[in-house]
């Protein structure tokens, strides 16, 4: 499903970046987003505070840091690891899932891989 919404070229930004998405139409959307939360009665969140939930979310998730950063256009993956790095995965099944898929590729194959 997360897919389907983010695409693989989906990138979370801000005004502040080089490649704002909306251009000049930021203000615009921000006024939309501001009547859009008023009358759903969800609180306002800035594209800013929008992407660092986007990048606590897929780090809680258990999304490697490095698809994060290229996520949230970060250039340097060192950025990411420092600003979030206190968040844990809360959900270990994807990386225990690879070790065990490993682990039985190796064993029918009698490999080390």
């Amino acid at each position: 499903m997360a897919g389907r919404l983010w695409p693989g070229s989906w990138k979370a930004s801000t005004p502040m970046d080089d490649q704002h998405p909306h251009g000049s139409n930021a203000p615009a959307i921000t006024r939309q987003r501001t009547a859009t939360s008023k009358r759903s009665g969800v609180p306002f969140a800035t594209t800013h505070g929008l992407r660092h939930m986007a990048a606590t979310l897929m780090l809680q998730a258990g999304t490697s840091p490095a698809l994060v950063a290229s996520k949230i256009g970060h250039k340097d993956i060192g950025l990411t690891v420092n600003t979030y790095g206190h968040i844990k995965a809360q959900d270990h099944s994807s990386a225990n899932a690879a070790v065990e898929a490993y682990l039985a590729r190796a064993n029918r194959n009698g490999t080390d891989e």
